[in-house]
């Protein structure tokens, strides 16, 4: 079946200061951008503050927090992530992406970058 009868519709965190640009590190991110994105639109759905509800504490890593945050998104995209908090996304099924670019350009990148990775999306 092709993409056009069966298109691809992902959620996708932006993490970004200026709501323009993909320009903060994804673990100093205070706000998540939360998009829906297909190969014929990208639709924002909400914006995600990250305060001390989703900071973990107890000596949990510092990106569990925002993890946590966006554990319902296919991936995310963001200037750049460390390898733990790489490794935590993958193990909640969330694609981390770099790009520190525009936010649409970036987000056109993760919905390649996501079906090369042959992921499942969480809502289909």
């Amino acid at each position: 079946m092709s993409n056009i009868e069966n298109p691809v519709k992902l959620r996708v965190a932006v993490s970004s200061e200026t709501g323009r640009l993909v320009d903060s590190h994804f673990g100093k991110a205070n706000t998540f951008m939360i998009y829906e994105v297909s190969d014929a639109e990208i639709k924002h759905i909400e914006d995600r503050e990250i305060d001390e509800e989703w900071e973990m504490g107890g000596g949990a890593p510092k990106s569990a927090g925002r993890v946590k945050a966006i554990a319902d998104c296919d991936a995310v995209v963001t200037s750049r992530i460390g390898v733990h908090a790489q490794d935590s996304l993958k193990e909640h099924g969330v694609l981390g992406v770099e790009y520190p670019y525009q936010i649409d350009k970036g987000l056109k990148y993760a919905l390649l970058q996501w079906k090369e990775a042959n992921m499942q999306p969480k809502y289909p």
